[in-house]
Formats: structure tokens, sequence, C-alpha cells
């Protein structure tokens, strides 16, 4: 009777010790399969991305336009912190249609200002700068075919850190993106502000995507 029971009690044993075995492989497949699913499923598998490789014609390239781009977005800044010289109404009153007539040989009509912001930011970034570009409205319109100023408009003095000495680097990260990095010196106080730039490659002309200031 009793060698029957040691051999019950053996038998328990080896279904415990096999019900164990079976439970811990089961939470390493669970384990595995989850990290395999979080990894995208390529297991250990690593790959490294190449860094791009700019030719020297590229970065020729890309230093002009830079050059070019950073004037004309400090020029468009100042035009529209300080504005223009306009034409006042008679008796001092406000323009009928919003908009006081700018006094400008370089920019006779709205098409010709248009241009200039065209040609120095991408599409959407040139919309915000003709229709908005500080959050407060349209600074310039047309005004019956030429430039207006828009009576609204409150002149400011520009940041007078773009007057001091300007130096900036060019990086191209692709064919057509370029980062700009742009350091500041203040004139009087010698202080060094850092601005980013970014430079896209739009229509086969490089422009920048943003106001800065």
């Amino acid at each position: 009777m009793a060698a029957k029971k040691k051999k019950q009690d053996v038998s328990v044993i080896i279904i415990t010790v096999v019900a164990a075995v079976l439970a811990i492989a089961a939470v390493i497949f669970l384990i595995w399969t989850f990290s395999g699913a979080n990894s995208g499923g390529e297991g250990d598998v690593t790959t490294t991305e190449e860094k791009f490789a700019p030719t020297q014609e590229l970065i020729d390239e890309t230093e002009k336009e830079a050059y070019r781009l950073v004037q004309d977005n400090y020029k468009i800044y100042c035009l529209l912190t300080m504005g223009m010289n306009v034409e006042e109404e008679p008796y001092g009153n406000k323009p009928e249609d919003g908009f006081y007539t700018c006094i400008s040989d370089e920019f006779k009509t709205f098409a010709d200002w248009s241009e200039l912001v065209r040609n120095t930011y991408t599409e959407a970034a040139a919309v915000k700068v003709l229709s908005d570009p500080f959050g407060k409205g349209v600074v310039y319109g047309d005004d019956n075919g030429v430039l207006g100023l828009s009576e609204d408009f409150v002149p400011s003095d520009p940041d007078p850190l773009w007057e001091g000495q300007l130096q900036y680097v060019c990086t191209p990260l692709s064919e057509s993106e370029c980062k700009l990095e742009l350091t500041l010196t203040d004139k009087t106080t010698n202080e060094k502000v850092n601005k980013e730039m970014t430079m896209e490659r739009e229509n086969g002309v490089w422009k920048l995507t943003e106001l800065v200031y």
C-alpha cells in the first residue's frame, strides 16, 4: 500500500514540474512576441542611416543663395516694421479703401512687393508674410493698382541685433533642404545671439520657410 502511494506521489511531482515548465515557456514566448511587435518585427536587426554627403557644387550654391536670402529677409523685415513713406489723405482723413498710397521707386505696385516676398519665401510662408506677418493683420495691400500701406499700421524699429555683425553657416541636409545657422552680434554690447533658418528648394529656387526676425 505504501509503495502504491509513493508511486502516486512521484506522478504528482512529475505532473507539477511539467506544468511549471510549460508555464515558464509560455511566459517567455509572450515576452518574445511582445518585444518583437514593439520593434516592428525585425528582432535584433538594426540599420544605420547614412549621413547626407553634399557635393561641392551644392555647398557653393547654398552658400550663395543663403547670402541673398538673409539680405532679402532683413530687407523685408525692415519694411514690415518701419513701413514706407506714404501720400497723406486730404485734410488728414483716413483712406476710404483702408490703404495709404506708398511712395517708392522700387515698389510701385503690390505685384512688385509680392514678387520680392515670393522670391524669398516658400509659397506657404509668402502667403503669411503678405497677409498677416506678425499676427496683427495685413501690412501692405493693393491700393487701386499701386502699393498701399494699411491705415492700421503702427511703425516700430527693427531689432538692432540685425544691424551688427552677421555670420552664417550653411549645412545642406539633402538636395532640396538646407539648415542655415545665423550668429548676430550686437554692435554696442557685442552680445551674440544665434538664430536658425531653413532653406528649401521650391520649383528649382532656394527659399526660406519663414520670416526670421
